[in-house]
């Protein structure tokens, strides 16, 4: 299957003479960097606290390393899935579907994004 993929190359990754580790952890360290502020506003562009901005930008990448097949995507929060999640959970607490905003609007954007993933 694809998602052993990396079983194969993991042998030869600490090689000695290699440094495509070095390289890795610079990139990680790059991307987290860049990653931890943008999924914070996404968050709290969706309506949601801060913490489920920082959840849903760590997650999808460390699931897609291990079982990704692409090296050339891009996995995370995005501004305009923000934009929607704001719309459709908030036309819900408008319409009086949802009679509590704190715990309700979280809930409801979660399984938001859960059916957006499947």
């Amino acid at each position: 299957a694809y998602w052993t993929r990396s079983l194969k190359w993991i042998k030869t990754y600490y090689a000695e003479g290699s440094d495509v580790w070095r390289r890795d952890l610079l990139a990680g360290v790059t991307v987290a960097c860049v990653l931890t502020p943008q999924a914070m506003a996404y968050a709290s562009l969706a309506g949601v606290p801060a913490m489920h901005g920082l959840y849903s930008s760590v997650l999808p990448l460390v699931i897609y390393s291990i079982l990704g097949s692409s090296p050339f995507l891009s996995v995370g929060p995005v501004s305009v899935l923000s934009l929607l999640t704001a719309t459709s959970v908030s036309h819900q607490v408008e319409r009086g579907l949802l009679k509590t905003l704190d715990t309700t609007y979280v809930e409801l954007a979660a399984v938001l994004a859960f059916y957006c993933g499947l």
